[in-house]
């Protein structure tokens, strides 16, 4: 089989011989196929790729010298284009593996000769192959094939994706993202972040890629940590600076302000993860900043219940997030409440959505009345231990009383809402119950809850009996359960307060607690 083997690739290359002296580009790409498929199963690696460099650089000599055009005329030209992609086809798809198919120097400057059209069908047939061979592999080490996949890529994307459709686009996008997540270039971080950086120059109008590009960046600083061992000499810290500069840079080219404020977000919190504060600032106020921009409803949702748990995330991480000391107490947290005051809120729903968020920030402002923080990050300076004095305090004390007349005044907002559905009537009962559970919970029992409590209750009872009279499908109170679970934490937290024992009288009577 051997010796058959070497005589037909024997054979193969005189014919090749002969017909390199032709100055015909139909008589050359006439004989090719035959010839290409005798050596795609007979010939070596090493002989196939000699081979090959020659047929293409035999070919490029052909349209070097017409301009991209065959010398017998464009129907001519036509012809040849179509065998010479099936040749590619067959060429790529005999390769052993994706390196020895860009292991074909003159392949991908041959590609740039053929007319637009005839272009991107080869280039998004060079693409599927690479991708069924790439499946078996668990990582691509090989810069030569990176980059030569990334040049195949490119030409789907010419001028930076404009009249590319939405199906080329998602194509594209899932086609870069499969092959780089496999690519892996070890302990080179550098040339990790310049690959990232080279992808971003050539398919940032891509939504999905630069996504993926500012996630695996932020992969790429823990990677590094764990090979430095968690010790930051100043090369890895001007590193890792450099990786988080680039998501800054990278995220505001995306579209969609909510995926900006995730990623920004993710970004500022692996930002303090590496001690980069003044980072991690810079990009949460760009990422509240995202706020305003979103529209009334998102992926058919209401505003609320997309940003709820977002801002609780906020906050939650602000509790890390040291102020900086240069700024007034407060600085980033009062930027952060200006901003939910400018979100888009449903105006039917504002009141009850603010009752809720003004608790969240009741919560943070309580907990930075902590002599000591519930949690630290770690060689992270937080705010108790950067303010002692007791400025800082009375700031907080301050706040603290702001946020309990602006709770009182959003309960009479709520209480004058037109409240005539069981939906809101779930949704204002969801509100009031965990504003009662968070005064409970953070604030001691004195008067101010107490009346806040009272008026919360009562504005749930008399929502409560409007929607039940007009709906008679309405066999019980939404949340009855949890009602009852809050209301034994009231009294529990209240033993001795009449008003509240009023109150709970009155709610276990007209909702029928158990």
């Amino acid at each position: 089989i051997q010796m058959i083997e070497n005589v037909a690739e024997k054979i193969c290359r005189r014919i090749l011989k002969e017909i390199s002296s032709t100055n015909d580009l139909e008589v050359y790409t006439e004989t090719l196929p035959t010839v290409i498929n005798i050596l795609a199963k007979t010939a070596n690696s090493i002989g196939k790729k000699e081979i090959y460099n020659n047929i293409f650089n035999k070919t490029n000599e052909f349209f070097s010298r017409s301009s991209g055009t065959a010398t017998q005329g464009a129907p001519a030209s036509s012809k040849a284009f179509a065998r010479i992609g099936e040749i590619i086809q067959v060429i790529l798809r005999n390769a052993e593996n994706i390196v020895e198919m860009f292991s074909i120097e003159p392949l991908l400057q041959f590609i740039n000769y053929f007319p637009q059209t005839e272009k991107l069908a080869l280039c998004k047939d060079i693409i599927n192959i690479v991708s069924e061979k790439q499946r078996t592999l668990q990582r691509i080490e090989d810069p030569l094939v990176v980059y030569g996949f990334l040049s195949v890529a490119k030409n789907l994307n010419e001028n930076y994706g404009f009249g590319l459709s939405h199906q080329d686009r998602r194509f594209l996008a899932e086609q870069l993202i499969s092959f780089c997540i496999k690519v892996d270039f070890g302990k080179d971080v550098e040339q990790t972040l310049n690959l990232f950086t080279n992808i971003r120059s050539n398919f940032g109008n891509i939504e999905e890629v630069t996504e993926f590009l500012v996630l695996k960046t932020l992969n790429l600083t823990m990677k590094t940590r764990a090979l430095s061992r968690g010790k930051y000499s100043k090369k890895i810290t001007a590193f890792i600076q450099a990786c988080i500069s680039f998501c800054f840079i990278t995220i505001p080219g995306m579209d969609n302000p909510l995926k900006q404020f995730d990623l920004l977000l993710f970004s500022s919190e692996i930002s303090l993860l590496h001690n980069c504060v003044s980072q991690s600032e810079t990009l949460f106020k760009n990422a509240i900043a995202q706020l305003p921009e979103l529209l009334p409803r998102i992926d058919n949702k209401p505003l609320d219940e997309v940003l709820e748990g977002r801002i609780r995330s906020l906050l939650s991480f602000l509790v890390l997030l040291p102020e900086n000391p240069e700024n007034e107490y407060l600085h980033v947290y009062e930027g952060l409440k200006r901003v939910v005051d400018m979100i888009k809120w449903d105006r039917k729903m504002q009141s009850i959505t603010k009752n809720i968020l003004l608790s969240d920030f009741l919560v943070f402002v309580c907990i930075q009345c902590q002599d000591k923080l519930p949690y630290h990050m770690a060689n992270i300076k937080s705010n108790d231990m950067l303010f002692a004095e007791a400025d800082f305090k009375e700031k907080l004390y301050n706040e603290l009383i702001a946020l309990l007349k602006e709770i009182h005044q959003t309960l009479g907002e709520i209480r004058k809402l037109d409240v005539t559905d069981q939906p809101l009537l779930s949704y204002l009962i969801r509100s009031i119950t965990f504003m009662i559970t968070k005064l409970i919970q953070y604030l001691q029992p004195c008067k101010t809850t107490s009346d806040l409590i009272c008026l919360g209750v009562t504005i749930l009872l008399e929502k409560y009996a409007i929607v039940a009279k007009s709906d008679r499908n309405m066999k019980a109170c939404p949340y009855a359960n949890y009602i009852s679970d809050v209301a034994a934490k009231v009294r529990q937290a209240f033993p001795n307060d009449e008003n509240i024992k009023a109150t709970l009288t009155r709610l276990y009577t007209e909702i029928k607690l158990s």
